[in-house]
């Protein structure tokens, strides 16, 4: 796929999840250009935001076409993570219901089921449940992210960072994933989370390319088949 595919199908993927609607981001950075960015426009909906659509900026969240239509307004998140992880190439902002409720009640969320081995330690917060728009806020954002790939930001949602666009998607849908049965497993009186140990041998044999690959497809897939995704752009 272009990165203008990438983008608009991610976005879609969100939408067909609730992890995005009116709000919530897809972004990849140039496979040309390290200082170039591909992401969501202002005012298209998730759910039908198409590759035309795309819009570029800098790292310092200028566009590159200036009559271009204006990027989301916390683009900031994404280019805060480009400027300070060059071996990131893609980031997503959500909304997840399940996974933002841990940031609120203070409560950790840690590797409570397979899917969820990769967060084998509790995911940092962003204590600043503001949007995030600012140079300033960016940096601070990145001071508790650190070199995790994943954050929540406190009563707002989440950002995800991965290598590429399917291991940042794969990582969102198990964050959230994660969190449901953490959430469920606590209302039954004994969230039994996974030890260090078990996190780190099931991530070995589940956390692989081929892995992430069957992921996205299945997602492409039901997207396709649902009318989330159309048959051609």
């Amino acid at each position: 796929m272009t990165p203008e595919e990438l983008v608009a199908t991610a976005n879609r993927l969100l939408y067909m999840e609730g992890l995005a609607d009116t709000a919530g981001h897809a972004s990849v950075r140039s496979p040309t250009d390290d200082n170039v960015v591909y992401i969501n426009p202002f005012s298209v909906s998730r759910g039908e935001i198409r590759p035309k659509d795309v819009v570029k900026i800098t790292l310092d969240n200028e566009p590159v076409d200036p009559d271009a239509p204006d990027p989301v307004a916390e683009a900031e998140i994404h280019t805060a993570v480009y400027r300070n992880r060059p071996e990131i190439n893609a980031v997503l902002h959500t909304h997840p219901p399940i996974a933002t409720l841990f940031s609120i009640s203070g409560t950790d969320l840690v590797a409570a089921f397979t899917r969820g081995a990769i967060f084998d330690r509790p995911v940092p917060v962003y204590n600043r449940p503001d949007l995030l728009t600012t140079r300033e806020e960016g940096e601070l954002m990145m001071e508790a992210m650190g070199e995790r790939d994943e954050l929540l930001i406190k009563a707002h949602g989440a950002v995800v960072a991965g290598e590429d666009l399917k291991r940042a998607f794969t990582r969102t849908m198990y964050l959230e994933i994660n969190a449901y049965h953490q959430l469920y497993a606590s209302i039954l009186g004994n969230a039994n989370t996974l030890t260090p140990e078990e996190a780190e041998r099931i991530t070995e044999t589940t956390w692989r390319q081929r892995s992430i690959d069957k992921v996205w497809n299945h997602y492409v897939w039901e997207a396709s088949q649902n009318g989330y995704l159309p048959d051609e752009w």
